[in-house]
């Protein structure tokens, strides 16, 4: 009986320091993807804002966007915390960086709704997917579900980099993670 309390204990130890070793290597990797998706939303949005054919109401979105990048984004990374808090910090002395990019998809997608056609740039949707990918994924990075989320990003990635997953965040993490862009 005394054998099987301490294969019990040695197997658990095992699991323990097993995700233990995971997690210790695979939150910094995915703190660097993350970072380099920021400056990647960043360089295209600047791209966008500067370039001469896109409309006000696109350039508005992007400017927008680079303010929730530079200002709550990047706060929000550099907060000092645990991984025993939610997922996404509601609450919290101000604005998250999540709730304001819920402002932007109601002006991105509200007059989609009744039938009429967008008066936005295509990039600047697949540039709001990509960016409410990146920031969710810290978060979620940085809770109480850190084990499973890190599970779950390192599976798509490698499902993109088989090619059976073709959506943008996750060829776009891809690429970050193969080093075809820093």
């Amino acid at each position: 009986m005394s054998i099987d309390i301490i294969q019990y204990l040695t197997i658990s130890v095992m699991m323990v320091s097993i995700t233990t070793v995971y997690v210790m290597l695979g939150v910094p990797r995915w703190e660097r993807i993350i970072k380099s998706a920021v400056r990647y939303h960043r360089n295209r949005l600047l791209m966008l804002m500067n370039e001469a054919g896109v409309g006000g109401e696109t350039k508005e979105i992007a400017k927008l966007m680079l303010v929730i990048i530079d200002r709550q984004f990047s706060r929000e990374m550099s907060a000092a915390g645990g991984y025993g808090r939610l997922p996404f910090r509601l609450l919290g002395g101000g604005k998250s960086a999540l709730a304001s990019m819920d402002e932007v998809f109601s002006k991105l997608f509200r007059d989609r709704l009744f039938g009429h056609e967008s008066v936005y740039d295509e990039r600047i949707d697949r540039l709001y997917h990509t960016l409410w990918s990146t920031i969710s994924r810290w978060h979620m990075l940085h809770s109480i579900l850190a084990v499973p989320v890190l599970a779950y990003m390192d599976f798509r990635v490698l499902l993109s980099a088989s090619g059976a997953d073709r959506t943008g965040h996750s060829m776009l993490y891809r690429d970050i993670a193969l080093g075809r862009f820093e």
